[in-house]
């Protein structure tokens, strides 16, 4: 039996117990524990008064550079500073994780206090051991630094790699030349460059403050850009002689919007020539920093336009446009501009607009097929068939194979009533494109209007064909079955149609009236009610639920939808006179009221 007060075979103070706790220990791990601890530790000795302190105050350090690093990489992509940054950070941390997991050795540090200040020994006891497992915590937590810390660095290079940038950035190399101090072309460009996108705060604008020469080329330029996330990258190189200089510019897009065009060659490394004295007056380079402006505000509203934000797109064309008033830049990119900024106009119905550039891209390029096919598209939108015809004329002139126009033409004919001429044009179309689902639409409403039902429902079977989804494909051939007496197979179509499209005010209208011709009164006005929600100022959808009360003989709300109708199209007054439709209340006053005896 033991006493109390016997404490020699536990006590961890003790030299024993020492030895027992450090027997793995050896000379050599100690020394490369010395070693490490002074790479981490910026050389303090393991009895460093202040070791602790040190400790902290380095492992903060490391986080900070870690964390500094990513913030860089957020901000400014992953250049020098950054990546040496997360490198140093993530490699300190991650070397003071193995100091702790493997050469930390406290227990060879421990020192018993004098025997006259010892506690008792079961506190004694009880303190080492919570030292103890504090100490194999401490241990197990480095070990999973050791891995985890440049795992997850890594992770999130290549997370912010994988992330789409959250502005759009230019970068401006140094163009390589002579004397950069006395003729500031980049500073020049890059001052320009930031006047012209301050008013656009998704713009950003940033020098890459190295040269990147003609030998390097364009990979290393678009290598320097991926590594920023940067979406333009502007570099040359310019010579001088004693009475010329020679400039060539890169304008590398990096990823280019859908529909961008290809640029000029001036825009592509082709050598301009210019006198000296343009170099020493600045007229050069402020000729230079306007066109790099002006590709930037372009590119930038193409951009928007690829996003389909009309407003942003015209606003950035607008301000390339104005780039150039004073300086000379190719017809060509003049003419892109003016193209892309109509279209633009065209998607927000704002056709006057549209026309005008329009106008203005011909002038500048009047071989441009695709301009007078967007302008005779504008002046169909206004309902200005022979113009439209006239414009579509002359795109076939430049472009006889172009199936687009014919279709175009073929729909002004349409509008025309000019049937005939109409489904020549898309026979044309057809010929040329034999998988234009479109083509084939349109040509079924084109024999639908002449009254050929079957080579509708033809024409109609084939563009489903070629794209099951086409919702207005089975409008259309419901209206076809509609007219050939198959109200059932009518009404399947138009169930169809909405189901593809339920927001399609046509074919609930188009299914009322099939509802009505079976007598289904009741689900052919809940139809027509859709169909208003949808369009409220459709006139045909308060004509037909005036004929659907009327065929119920509820007076007051056929003569009330009948008059919303008439007020919205007088042509609705002729029809009522002799449509039967009316006849259970033509001998109603307040129906010959509206419509006359």
């Amino acid at each position: 039996m033991r006493s109390d007060e016997d404490s020699s075979e536990t006590n961890p103070s003790d030299p024993q117990f020492q030895q027992t706790a450090v027997s793995g220990v050896t000379a050599r791990d100690i020394q490369i524990g010395q070693i490490v601890q002074k790479i981490v530790y910026l050389g303090l000795p393991f009895n460093s008064r202040h070791l602790r302190f040190v400790q902290l105050l380095a492992n903060l350090a490391y986080l900070a550079c870690l964390i500094w690093g990513f913030v860089r990489l957020w901000q400014n992509g992953a250049d020098f500073m950054t990546l040496l940054l997360l490198i140093v950070g993530s490699g300190l941390l991650s070397l003071t994780c193995l100091y702790y997991a493997w050469f930390w050795k406290p227990e060879v540090q421990d020192k018993s206090p004098p025997s006259s200040e010892l506690p008792d020994a079961d506190e004694r006891v009880k303190k080492q051991q919570i030292k103890h497992r504090s100490r194999k915590r401490t241990r197990r937590l480095a070990i999973i630094g050791i891995f985890a810390i440049p795992l997850l660095t890594w992770g999130g290079f290549l997370g912010w790699r994988s992330l789409p940038s959250t502005h759009v950035l230019l970068l401006v190399a140094d163009f390589d030349g002579v004397d950069p101090q006395k003729y500031q072309v980049t500073e020049n460009i890059l001052r320009n460059l930031r006047k012209a996108t301050e008013p656009y705060a998704d713009v950003k604008v940033q020098a890459l403050n190295r040269t990147i020469t003609e030998q390097q080329g364009s990979e290393v330029a678009r290598a320097a850009g991926e590594q920023k996330k940067a979406s333009i990258v502007i570099w040359g190189e310019y010579g001088v002689t004693s009475d010329n200089v020679q400039v060539s510019t890169y304008f590398e897009v990096l990823k280019p919007p859908a529909n961008f065009p290809e640029l000029e060659k001036t825009a592509s490394g082709e050598a301009q020539t210019s006198a000296i004295a343009e170099l020493n007056s600045f007229k050069l380079q402020t000729r230079l920093s306007t066109e790099m402006s002006y590709l930037t505000l372009f590119t930038l509203g193409m951009v928007q336009y690829a996003k389909e934000d009309w407003d942003g797109s015209i606003d950035r064309f607008s301000d390339a446009l104005a780039q150039v008033k004073t300086t000379n830049v190719s017809a060509f990119s003049q003419s892109s501009v003016f193209f892309y900024r109509g279209t633009s106009s065209v998607r927000k119905n704002d056709y006057r607009s549209a026309i005008a550039d329009y106008n203005q891209a011909l002038k500048l390029k009047p071989d441009s097929a695709e301009a007078y096919l967007n302008r005779g598209a504008a002046y169909y939108k206004q309902d200005n068939y022979t113009r439209s015809i006239a414009d579509y004329n002359q795109a076939l002139k430049l472009k006889p194979d172009y199936a687009e126009a014919y279709i175009s033409r073929g729909s002004a004919y349409y509008k025309q009533s000019n049937y005939t001429q109409a489904i020549a044009d898309y026979n044309q179309a057809l010929k040329l494109k034999p998988d234009f689902a479109e083509a084939y639409i349109s040509r079924g409403n084109a024999y639908y209007n002449q009254g050929n039902y079957t080579q509708a429902i033809a024409d109609f079977n084939q563009a489903l064909k070629l794209n099951p989804d086409y919702a207005d494909a089975h409008n259309g051939r419901g209206s076809a079955y509609y007219n050939q007496g198959n109200y059932t197979q009518a009404i399947a179509d138009y169930n169809q149609a909405l189901k593809l499209k339920p927001d399609y005010a046509d074919a609930y209208d188009n299914r009322g009236v099939a509802y009505a011709y079976q007598g289904n009164y009741t689900q052919a006005i809940a139809d027509f009610n859709q169909a208003l929600k949808l369009k409220p100022d459709s006139a045909n959808a308060h004509y037909n639920k005036a004929c659907a009360y009327s065929l119920k003989k509820e007076v007051k709300d056929a003569i009330e939808n009948l008059q919303r109708a008439i007020q919205l199209d007088a042509k609705y007054r002729e029809n009522a006179k002799t449509d039967s439709d009316f006849d259970n209340i033509r001998k109603d006053e307040e129906f010959q009221a509206l419509v006359g005896k």
